[in-house]
């Protein structure tokens, strides 16, 4: 997955990880991406991203 360079989140996704929730899961939602699109994309196994959550 690329480095996004000088992005910004929306206060929503900030606050959800500062809340305690799981940064992947937050981070995945927010980029509208399945657990096995995020695997995929990461070059892992869907098991791993599960673990994460």
């Amino acid at each position: 997955m690329a480095h996004r360079e000088g992005e910004y989140m929306p206060a929503y996704v900030v606050n959800a990880i500062l809340d305690g929730e799981s940064p992947v899961k937050v981070y995945r939602e927010y980029r509208k991406m399945t657990q096995a699109g995020l695997a995929a994309e990461a070059d892992l196994s869907v098991d791993m991203i599960k673990r994460e959550i």
